[in-house]
């Protein structure tokens, strides 16, 4: 479980579109905020060229206003972070649940088809059984037509036999 709120959070994460708080500046507004620094006692300088000089600079190197940065934005990054790790795991848990639900019916119908697999092999069992007591009753019935037919003309002999006697 540990491994899918932290595989949830990833996901999360990676689907925030974030954007940079610091933005780079080109070369146009480098040079027009180095203009524009000062020193303590308010006055403007030039922008140092020497390396050390220290500048004072009284307007900000980035603007502030719509920037996103600090806690509130990191609140509301946060906070639709979580929105997002909610949905998810609400996702999550129905296509658990619609997992669960086909595993159970995949569990019942293999239970269903072993049942009819029993069941059809026990009936061939039976035919199998039908077939030979069949083909046992009709070799009976044969073997009994062929005695009855030999007893007839065995009795058909002796007439004949006796009829021949007789008329000489």
């Amino acid at each position: 479980m540990r491994n899918g709120t932290c595989l949830l959070l990833a996901l999360a994460a990676s689907s925030c579109q974030l954007k940079n708080p610091t933005p780079r500046l080109d070369d146009s507004e480098r040079g027009a905020r180095a203009s524009a620094q000062a020193t303590r006692d308010g006055g403007t300088l030039a922008p140092a060229r020497e390396p050390g000089t220290v500048a004072v600079v009284q307007t900000p190197l980035r603007e502030l206003e719509g920037a996103p940065g600090g806690r509130v934005w990191l609140l509301e990054l946060y906070h639709e972070t979580l929105a997002r790790k909610d949905e998810l795991a609400k996702q999550l848990a129905q296509q658990d649940a619609a997992l669960s639900a086909t595993v159970a019916e995949a569990a019942f119908l293999r239970a269903e088809r072993d049942a009819a697999v029993t069941r059809a092999a026990e009936l061939e069992a039976k035919i199998g059984a039908l077939e030979r007591q069949s083909l046992d009753l009709a070799q009976r019935l044969v073997e009994a037509e062929i005695a009855r037919l030999e007893a007839e003309k065995s009795a058909l002999e002796r007439e004949a036999a006796l009829d021949r006697r007789k008329r000489p």
